[in-house]
């Protein structure tokens, strides 16, 4: 039987037509960037000298995008369709900064060793989109030998990012954009969505309603429809200590706490449900949705991504927009020490550690909840309690070698894909979902260090030494990206030359 694929009586070319979706994406990035700059010291203090810097530049970013992929209706040989994007931004940044030496060992006072404040300020003119003044003052304090006090207080601009804008005469279009069928169960309270009643198939009481995933609607996804720059606030506290009592040891300890507002993201059926703000994102018709209505709710030239229903009796919008807020706090640690053993060599110690305190967020008006030690239920920033790195390291004389230590802690799967759901309380998620087991990764650096060339030194590296497998996390993958990968151990041998 000539054409016939052995085991299931398959012909061939149905199989090839079946294997025929290719996407052919392509992104091309440029950026062009002048700057000037003048710096040095301008009058004397009795800590010392005043430095000034000031500045500008000008940075044009391009982006162009070329996409084939397939329409659903056939293989992609035979029915496909393209799109190309050109995309580009100017900035033009203006920045000034002064380091204030107040008061240094000539003129130290009693538990005032060495004091220097740091004031800048940096304008940004992100053309056609909004314009930004980001101040940063900062502080060293020096009480004891070996003990400072590091303080920063910092506002922050973040303009979004051309591949989440798109083409704006386009309403937004980008390499995600379009709409496909939706089939989701909706869960929704009478006194926001009324018209939710009257949805054939809907189960309804005297406060929610359910629509099956039997009923079919549209979901809509793409950049969003007036893109406006996030903002930031941020402070530190800190102490740098290097004990004499202790030769060669060194600490850094910082409490931080970074406040992310209006950031864009992705939206959700959730979002657009229970926040206020966002449930026009989410529009029922009882008699089904008119083309009138579809393409008052579609932006024109949008790509269909899947086939539609010829009747849908909802419209969801989970296009990117500015709708989270983000308030973490936390500690940094970063502890090192060196124990000189004669003729054995030096053996290193180190631990380089983050602990969040606090990982809140809100959508767009919505009240805070806590996501903290999760991932999944924002898909733009993990919210891992606990990572670290500690190594241990040995040297003697041209010969040096180190073994890391890379430790994420458990936590908890909050995505869509966890087996246990979500527990949510007045629409916010407050428990459940999987726990997600601790990784503990090792590498290995080794190197040997000649005098050759002004410099030369032979190294081996090794990540994930002892070829660990990524904990499982239930997703179609069966990994977390932000905690593992399936690379497994990778060995490098290499040769660095110095040229002096």
């Amino acid at each position: 039987m000539t054409g016939i694929s052995r085991g299931n009586g398959t012909p061939a070319a149905v199989l090839a037509e079946l294997a025929d979706n290719a996407t052919d994406s392509r992104w091309y990035y440029n950026m062009n960037q002048t700057r000037i700059g003048v710096e040095g010291s301008a009058f004397e203090l009795p800590g010392g000298r005043v430095r000034l810097a000031a500045g500008g530049e000008f940075v044009h970013y391009g982006l162009r995008m070329d996409k084939t992929y397939p329409n659903n209706a056939g293989p992609a040989s035979l029915a496909s369709r393209s799109f190309e994007l050109d995309l580009d931004r100017n900035v033009l940044s203006a920045f000034a900064e002064a380091m204030v030496p107040i008061i240094g060992p000539p003129s130290a006072l009693p538990l005032v060793r060495n004091l220097q404040i740091d004031v800048s300020d940096r304008f940004d003119n992100y053309m056609g989109l909004a314009k930004t003044s980001n101040p940063h003052f900062g502080l060293n304090w020096e009480s004891l030998p070996g003990l400072t006090l590091k303080a920063n207080y910092s506002t922050s601009f973040v303009a979004p990012q051309l591949t989440s804008v798109g083409d704006v005469s386009r309403g937004g279009l980008t390499s995600f954009s379009g709409y496909a069928v939706s089939n989701q169960t909706l869960v929704l309270p009478l006194s926001s969505f009324p018209l939710a009643a009257t949805v054939p198939g809907a189960s309804c009481n005297a406060q929610t309603c359910t629509i099956p995933a039997s009923v079919n609607g549209i979901s809509v996804n793409g950049g969003p429809a007036h893109p406006q720059p996030g903002t930031g606030k941020s402070w530190s506290v800190g102490l740098q200590f290097t004990p004499g009592f202790i030769p060669h040891f060194s600490g850094d300890v910082t409490l931080f706490n970074t406040d992310l507002l209006n950031q864009i993201s992705g939206n959700s059926a959730s979002n657009a449900i229970n926040s206020a703000a966002l449930n026009s994102d989410l529009q029922f018709c009882p008699a089904g949705c008119s083309a009138a209505q579809l393409a008052s709710f579609v932006p024109a030239g949008w790509p269909q991504q899947s086939a539609i229903p010829s009747t849908v009796y909802y419209m969801l919008s989970v296009r990117q927009q500015n709708l989270l807020n983000l308030y973490t706090q936390g500690i940094d640690a970063d502890l090192h020490y060196a124990i000189a053993t004669g003729a054995f060599g030096t053996v290193r110690l180190g631990l380089d550690l983050t602990q969040f305190l606090r990982f809140d967020q809100s959508i767009k008006g919505g009240p805070k909840f806590s996501v903290l030690n999760t991932t999944g239920f924002n898909n733009t920033f993990p919210s891992i309690e606990t990572q670290g790195r500690a190594d241990l390291g040995w040297n003697l004389r041209a010969i040096s070698a180190d073994l890391f230590l890379d430790y994420v802690g458990a936590y908890r799967n909050w995505s869509s894909t966890s087996v246990s759901p979500v527990i949510e309380k007045n629409g916010v998620p407050s428990g459940g979902g999987n726990h997600v087991a601790s990784t503990e990764m090792v590498d290995l650096h080794v190197a040997y260090d000649f005098d050759l060339l002004g410099g030369a030194q032979v190294f081996l590296d090794v990540t994930n030494l002892f070829n660990r497998e990524p904990v499982f996390y239930n997703s179609l993958n069966g990994y977390d990206p932000y905690t593992g990968d399936v690379l497994g151990r990778v060995s490098t041998l290499g040769v660095r030359v110095k040229l002096r």
